[in-house]
């Protein structure tokens, strides 16, 4: 099978045609296979490994996305706590602005 596979690219060279592709993929499934095999395969076999691989990573991810929203409310409840702290604010400055001031304040006389 290989001599003819060999044959057939000798010939497209030839004829300027591009080599035949290394490998095929079913459009329904992405099943790969090599050039010059059957491509027989089922394709609800290689689905349902996929969707099984796939369920995981689903699980993984929200698990992930559980923890980091878990830290930015936690983080947004620290940042809120901190701004609240700020018993008179600067005029013409926010809540957020006035404490950067008097931590750099703090900083600054304490070196």
């Amino acid at each position: 099978m290989t001599d003819y596979h060999d044959r057939m690219d000798r010939i497209r060279n030839r004829t300027g045609l591009p080599p035949a592709p290394k490998t095929h993929t079913c459009s329904t499934c992405g099943y790969v296979w090599l050039h010059g095999q059957h491509g027989g395969h089922r394709c609800s076999e290689y689905m349902a490994k996929t969707i099984d691989h796939l369920k995981v990573e689903v699980g993984r991810l929200e698990e992930r996305d559980k923890r980091h929203l878990a830290y930015t409310a936690s983080l947004r409840a620290q940042r809120h706590d901190l701004l609240m702290a700020v018993g008179k604010k600067y005029p013409g400055e926010t809540r957020h602005e006035t404490a950067k001031r008097y931590i750099v304040e703090a900083e600054t006389s304490s070196n």
